[in-house]
């Protein structure tokens, strides 16, 4: 049975993203940039889940709460995943007490949110292996205004990654320049590879092995970012965050599904 998810969150690079990670057969995702947008689609469809953003117009708004009303006055059956960068004790205690599922301080990866998922129900299939090896794309239709920007979102989120992580490794001991050369350098690798990827799309092979090496490039950070964990260098919370940018950033990359999408359109 086909399960709807809606996500609510007032940043559409944010939403687009988690639409192409969350997608997959049996699972149909729909996106809300406003309170009344989210209000509008639940008036016209229930959803097995909801996950919503606690502020979505501002440092004081609080529209998560009221979507957790909404859903539960109308569909009492239904899911809510409450998400917020702005969490505290009580903030939980009433989101819970709303009828609140799930409650989440971000950062948030993919998988936490899948395996709220999964604990609700709503089973995800993986269409293709994943990885790039054995991905198929013949007959595909790709919305390239839509794939720009989840190119563009990846990109910038790597982008920004390599400048945090670069500042992370300043604090690292001088004996351990190798680790600090490392995790520069495939941090780098994710950012240079996906720029190459995509002036060089029209060679649909050079295109997937450019997207591949920048998933390598991401996994190799974060497996340094562990390491230097290890010997804490780096602070948990900082580890916590950028670990779960990586890990949206490999779930795009690598889910063949998804990166599928990614493709540029074939020519007849």
């Amino acid at each position: 049975m086909l399960k709807h998810v809606l996500i609510v969150d007032d940043e559409k690079a944010i939403l687009i993203a988690f639409k192409k990670l969350l997608e997959c057969p049996g699972v149909e995702v729909d996106i809300a940039e406003t309170l009344e947008d989210a209000e509008l689609l639940l008036d016209n469809r229930s959803y097995a889940a909801v996950i919503a953003d606690l502020r979505l117009s501002g440092i004081s708004g609080e529209e998560g709460l009221d979507i957790i009303r909404h859903v539960k006055n109308r569909y009492p059956e239904s899911h809510v995943i409450l998400i917020t960068a702005y969490g505290s004790p009580d903030l939980m205690k009433k989101a819970y007490s709303l009828g609140a599922s799930h409650y989440f301080e971000k950062p948030v990866s993919t998988n936490v949110l899948k395996d709220a998922l999964k604990s609700l129900g709503i089973v995800f299939k993986i269409a293709w292996d994943r990885g790039v090896a054995r991905m198929g794309y013949e007959g595909k239709k790709v919305n390239s205004e839509l794939d720009s920007e989840v190119y563009h979102f990846v990109f910038e989120t790597a982008m920004e990654l390599f400048e945090e992580v670069y500042e992370v490794s300043k604090n690292f001991p001088d004996e351990k320049i190798y680790l600090t050369d490392q995790l520069r350098r495939h941090s780098g690798l994710v950012c240079t590879n996906l720029a190459e990827a995509w002036r060089l799309q029209e060679n649909r092979s050079i295109f997937l092995n450019k997207l591949s090496d920048a998933a390598q490039a991401a996994s190799k950070t974060q497996t340094c970012l562990e390491f230097a964990s290890k010997y804490n260098y780096v602070d948990n919370h900082i580890l916590r965050k950028i670990d779960a940018k990586y890990e949206d950033i490999f779930e795009l990359l690598c889910n063949g599904t998804k990166i599928n999408m990614l493709l540029p359109k074939k020519q007849e």
